[in-house]
């Protein structure tokens, strides 16, 4: 399941065929580790509408890969910045109850003001807290990867789907683990967040443009306990 936004939506000018997410799921293909992929993309919507709604963009069980792309989702986002980096983690944590193996990819475009950066660094400590891999790219690392100043170029999504091809490649299977009591304490924070002032100045918004799924996330408890319990 590919989630992220800008680049993992991709641009008009990449064919859909040269995104790192197609590049990511034909290498898994090819491996025979997956068969189909879902895309997920929403860009700019920054991660906390799929995150109060996950259900609806990760298929379980099938789903056993997923990338999380969202530095310049979030590194727009003002006075709710920080309510996305916190459902980031919530997303993490959330597919890897559902034994689902996890890819945080950074993209960072050019970035005068630091922004993209520390967005990228707050995102990358809570991945690594939860042992989950990072992918990073940045603008300066080599400029002939990017269209713009914002959006990869065809040879970009080259490099970054080669990239996290390997890394998923590499990952051990994820351990099944039994519900604890800090896993239900961050599945009611998470349910709590979806459901605060902070969030529903944002969720309804997008939930009108959006199917299915109206950003309530009560599917938070029940389900996972259910897919960490193997129920």
């Amino acid at each position: 399941t590919a989630l992220g936004g800008i680049q993992t939506c991709g641009h008009v000018d990449v064919a859909r065929s040269q995104l790192f997410r197609s590049l990511v799921y034909r290498g898994l293909r090819s491996s025979g580790l997956v068969r189909t992929i879902q895309n997920s993309c929403l860009s700019g919507a920054g991660p906390l509408y799929p995150s109060c709604c996950l259900s609806y963009f990760v298929t379980t069980p099938a789903t056993k890969y997923a990338t999380l792309e969202y530095v310049s989702s979030i590194a727009d986002k003002g006075d709710s910045l920080d309510i996305h980096l916190q459902h980031s983690a919530f997303m993490m944590q959330r597919l890897l109850d559902w034994n689902v193996r996890v890819l945080l990819v950074n993209v960072v475009p050019f970035d005068p003001t630091g922004s993209h950066g520390r967005v990228a660094k707050s995102l990358a400590a809570s991945a690594r807290s939860l042992g989950v891999p990072v992918l990073s790219l940045e603008y300066e690392e080599n400029t002939t990867l990017w269209r713009d100043l914002t959006q990869l170029n065809g040879l970009g999504h080259a490099v970054v789907g080669e990239r996290a091809v390997k890394l998923f490649r590499g990952m051990p299977p994820p351990a099944r683990r039994r519900s604890t009591s800090a896993d239900a304490r961050y599945r009611e924070e998470a349910r709590r967040s979806c459901v605060s002032p902070s969030a529903w100045a944002v969720l309804p918004k997008l939930a009108a443009k959006l199917p299915k799924c109206n950003g309530t996330s009560y599917e938070y408890k029940d389900k996972d306990v259910a897919a960490v319990d193997g129920r």
